[in-house]
């Protein structure tokens, strides 16, 4: 790659990555949101020496995955930074983007030819997509973001030749383990790898031997977990749904799909998708004609899986829907609506989105191979380029857009949240339940704001933890408590 070239491309992956930072940076807040409270009794159990290995390994709250790798991680930020919840967002946007940069070197092994700016930058863009701003600002969303990391190491491991190959193999399965210990979904990494191992062809000794001692890996992993673990802890289900549960999900395939394809048209998410005033039908039909692509690019890489070639696009969209099965098997009771209405199940459809556009951009060829009228397949290859550029377009034009706005309203919450919080005493005790419904975790749930403003924010200002670090807390002392009047509280929002 000559040096022109060379700075083209890094020209071209650094501007997403670095609008990415800057953005967390921006409108980050150091201040705990939701589940993140959950955290701090976690850090003020370490403080005070009495952590256990119980305490990191229990699966969490309703959800019923258990959240060991970052629940480790939490505890280490504890120390270093007395939780600063702006230093755990941070952390996540640089593990997306060692992710990405491990992710450029696979595609240039897939391309077999050196990387172009113009590729680096399409890819950029979807990786780091506004679309999934939610997960952005929310630092307990750390496990997601080492679920995608972990997934791009262990295909590094696995795909990229190596001259110590039974060393990066034994790194891919730490990389499938500590995967799958981060987050439930995680467990989607076995399958994955397990393409990878059982791509190429023929299949010798070795090959036999690794996928042995792969599924073995894995079936170790699974048998450590399931002990103490309910498969149906986390399914949520509506009142009115008279059948629900993790089997009843599984024996509805057709519902199974139409949420999975509400999943997909998801990477342009609800904030955004008001802009182009779409109805539920022009919405279905996006997500319908993703699906489609996605299985097209599937179907495609297995037919060309005799001729060499990477399965790299096929892993990143098998990766992201095995995800995404996930999360309909948990939220199916819900609806389809349900897809719709959280961005932050926006991050494996995404990592879909980028395995789409990454085996167009690999066909790019074709634009340049169109000789005569009749030469049909290279001008459909033309085409659906051209769509799939135009989409492109189109998505990130109205989720940057749509991310910024929502960045900033979210950062103007949490700043009013964290004036709330530091400043609990100088509000009078007959409307500091409404404030805290507003500051802690909407919908009010008065259980949840009883341990919250007992324990949990004593805990947080006795060891200096996340709003009540000395900087940060004289910050908002010296702002005082937000104007609430006869505890009507007007927050901002979205509309």
């Amino acid at each position: 790659m000559g040096r022109a070239r060379a700075l083209g491309v890094l020209t071209g992956a650094s501007i997403p990555a670095g609008l990415y930072l800057l953005y967390v940076f921006h409108y980050s807040v150091n201040v705990p949101f939701t589940d993140d409270w959950s955290i701090v009794s976690l850090s003020a159990s370490a403080l005070r020496g009495q952590l256990t290995l119980s305490d990191l390994w229990t699966p969490y709250g309703k959800s019923g995955t258990r959240l060991f790798v970052p629940k480790l991680l939490f505890v280490t930020f504890t120390y270093v930074d007395h939780l600063n919840i702006k230093f755990i967002l941070f952390f996540s946007a640089v593990l997306l983007v060692v992710s990405y940069v491990l992710l450029l070197s696979l595609v240039r092994s897939y391309l077999a030819k050196g990387l172009s700016s113009l590729l680096a930058f399409s890819i950029g863009v979807v990786w780091f997509s506004l679309a999934d701003e939610q997960n952005a600002l929310w630092g307990f969303q750390l496990a997601w973001y080492l679920a995608t990391f972990f997934f791009v190491v262990m295909v590094w491991c696995l795909l990229t030749t190596h001259r110590h190959r039974t060393i990066f193999f034994a790194l891919g399965i730490v990389a499938a383990i500590a995967g799958s210990y981060s987050i439930i979904q995680g467990f989607a990494l076995w399958p994955v790898g397990l393409i990878c191992l059982l791509w190429t062809s023929p299949w010798g000794r070795r090959t036999y031997f690794e996928a042995a001692a792969w599924v073995s890996a894995a079936i170790l992993t699974a048998g450590i977990y399931l002990p103490g673990y309910s498969p149906g802890t986390g399914v949520v289900c509506l009142p009115h749904v008279p059948s629900c549960g993790l089997l009843s999900n599984l024996l509805h395939p057709v519902q199974l799909l139409q949420y999975l394809v509400s999943l997909l048209a998801n990477v342009i998410p609800p904030t955004a998708q008001s802009q182009l005033h779409l109805s539920q039908i022009a919405y279905d039909v996006l997500g319908s004609v993703l699906f489609v692509a996605a299985l097209f690019v599937v179907v495609q890489s297995v037919r060309k899986r005799i001729f060499g070639e990477s399965p790299l696009p096929l892993l990143l969209i098998m990766f992201g829907v095995l995800f995404d099965v996930m999360i309909a098997l948990g939220r199916l009771g819900r609806g389809p609506g349900d897809a719709l209405n959280q961005d932050r199940y926006t991050m494996p459809n995404l990592i879909v989105l980028v395995g789409i556009v990454l085996y167009s951009f690999s066909h790019l060829q074709a634009l340049r191979e169109v000789h005569g009228p009749r030469d049909l397949r290279a001008k459909l290859r033309v085409v659906g380029f051209v769509l799939v550029g135009g989409f492109l377009l189109i998505q990130c034009g109205l989720t940057t857009d749509s991310g910024i706005r929502i960045g900033r309203i979210t950062h103007q919450t949490r700043e009013f949240d964290a004036r709330i919080v530091v400043n609990l005493d100088r509000i009078p005790v007959a409307v500091r339940g409404c404030d805290l419904s507003v500051a802690v975790w909407p919908p009010f749930s008065p259980n949840v704001l009883e341990y919250f403003a007992g324990p949990l924010r004593g805990e947080a200002a006795r060891y200096e933890l996340s709003v009540f670090q000395p900087s940060s807390k004289r910050h908002y002392r010296s702002e005082g408590p937000p104007p609430l009047a006869q505890c009507v509280v007007k927050r901002p929002t979205t509309s």
